[in-house]
């Protein structure tokens, strides 16, 4: 794992003051750079607990996190897209089947999401 990924899992919500939306901006930055699928994974999983935070705050303010999570939704497909793009211009059917699963076993990803049904159309690409 690269020192940059280390210090987002050392501290992705120690920091007083911590900006939910400086840590999407630093994961979405870094989700292109990442040398391998646990390095991924780890950022995946602060994205999730961080995002998790932003909307328990709105929440417990009063106010409407429906956007935020539409966003999250986005991201998630995003980093899914990313990660299953070999050459960095086409999708591997095979790798986005795999990933989606992975992401929903995760919790990460929810059965709602737009992603499940590029992932249905990869499955009957691979029968």
């Amino acid at each position: 794992m690269t020192c940059r990924i280390e210090s987002l899992v050392n501290d992705p919500a120690c920091t007083p003051g911590a900006n939910p939306a400086a840590r999407r901006e630093r994961i979405l930055k870094l989700v292109k750079q990442v040398p391998n699928e646990a390095s991924t994974v780890a950022l995946l999983h602060i994205y999730h607990f961080v995002m998790g935070i932003a909307v328990q705050h709105m929440k417990s303010g009063g106010v409407d996190e429906d956007r935020l999570r539409k966003a999250i939704s986005a991201d998630r497909q995003g980093f899914a897209v990313v990660e299953a793009m070999l050459d960095g211009f086409s999708i591997a059917p095979t790798t986005v089947n795999w990933l989606v699963d992975r992401e929903v076993t995760a919790g990460r990803m929810r059965s709602s999401e737009v992603l499940l049904n590029l992932n249905a159309a990869a499955a009957s690409v691979l029968r």
